[in-house]
């Protein structure tokens, strides 16, 4: 249990940012996703470095809505700050992601899931969410043989198409946390495999928190809140979701 608690504060130390996702088995309560970076006056050598929660996500089907339509929303807490003058909170361009889990496809939008619905006369998600609404890039994933993205118009470079594969085949599981580690390809990684030696680590899961095991941090090496780096989370929020339902369901043991 130590050793657990020290990889829990340690295992993400050689990266700028560090990410909690909260898995939550009520399907009517809101997942969270929080993002946690490295402060620039953390003293070098300082393990685990300092950090500051920036920006927080909830995870949620809303109510009425297609199940198959998943919003990943942004939180504005009104008491968070910038932890100091030297560090800035960028106003985020990408305030909601849709995702459909039917089609395999997410869309980035700068509005809140609020507006969106308002604007287009709704008051929830219907069976079909028209993509053309919002404009902040979008992708497209797989679960097999490779946990794949492409994404198209990315926020951090609209000119270009991002693949993001993992490592193993194996990532998602029924009886534990999800398990993986995500590279970034400039081409994809499908048809050109020699391109591997190339890639570079995006997100890299870590461990649970002791005693929660739905909680999951996840090591990032990007703290911009773009797609490639939420694209994926919302497909991994839905399988630490899905494991949250099967650790919290009571168990009877044999005495005998």
């Amino acid at each position: 249990m130590l050793s657990q608690e020290w990889h829990w504060n340690n295992d993400c130390n050689s990266y700028p940012v560090e990410i909690l996702l909260n898995g939550q088995a009520n399907a009517s309560l809101a997942a969270t996703i929080s993002i946690h970076v490295t402060d620039p006056d953390s003293p070098a050598g300082l393990y685990p470095p300092r950090r500051s929660k920036m920006y927080e996500f909830k995870f949620y089907t809303p109510e009425e809505s297609n199940p198959n339509l998943q919003v990943m929303e942004y939180h504005e807490d009104p008491d968070l700050k910038a932890p100091n003058a030297t560090s800035v909170r960028i106003p985020l361009m990408l305030k909601t992601l849709i995702l459909d889990t039917t089609s395999k496809t997410f869309v980035g939008c700068s509005a809140g899931f609020g507006d969106l619905v308002r604007n287009s006369g709704n008051s929830t998600l219907g069976q079909h969410f028209d993509m053309a609404r919002c404009s902040e890039g979008g992708g497209t994933y797989e679960k097999s043989p490779y946990l794949h993205f492409t994404i198209n118009n990315s926020t951090s470079d609209p000119t270009s198409t991002v693949h993001i594969q993992a490592e193993s085949k194996e990532w998602a599981y029924d009886n534990d946390a999800p398990s993986f580690s995500l590279l970034r390809y400039n081409r994809d990684p499908r048809t050109t495999p020699e391109d591997s030696k190339e890639a570079t680590i995006l997100l890299r899961s870590a461990l649970t928190k002791r005693n929660y095991p739905s909680v999951l941090k996840v090591c990032a090496n990007e703290g911009d809140v773009s797609l490639e780096v939420l694209g994926p989370l919302s497909v991994v929020m839905g399988a630490l979701n899905r494991f949250s339902v099967f650790i919290s369901r009571r168990r009877i043991f044999s005495t005998v």
